[in-house]
């Protein structure tokens, strides 16, 4: 919900090139994240634990305080209230699998003349 609001601000704005984080003001573990989605399927995830990779941070957030000076962007959406949302789109009839085995989401549209 906050990542759609953010794009309709940006959108609204008209700022085209211009660039806004949009996410969690918080930092998140990836691990809580892991099993917040586990609590939500009712599952336990497979989990290998690998060495970092070259590159790899242990902690980063969004700085949203351009996108909230500029398009009141403000996040309130927690992991747990969003996750259980997106648990319940997924387990819904709106959600349709087949768009993403089949790449439906990344086809191109269709121009409008």
């Amino acid at each position: 919900d906050d990542i759609i609001g953010g794009i309709v601000g940006a959108l609204a704005l008209g700022a085209e090139e211009e660039i806004f984080n949009l996410g969690n003001h918080r930092t998140e573990s990836l691990g809580r994240f892991i099993g917040v989605l586990e609590h939500e399927l009712g599952v336990t995830a497979n989990k290998t634990y690998v060495p970092m990779a070259p590159g790899d941070v242990l902690q980063t957030y969004a700085d949203v305080q351009h996108a909230s000076e500029r398009i009141g962007y403000s996040p309130r959406t927690t992991i747990d209230e969003g996750l259980h949302r997106f648990v319940q789109w997924y387990r819904s009839a709106d959600f349709r699998p087949e768009y993403a085995e089949q790449g439906e989401w990344i086809k191109p549209a269709t121009s409008r003349r």
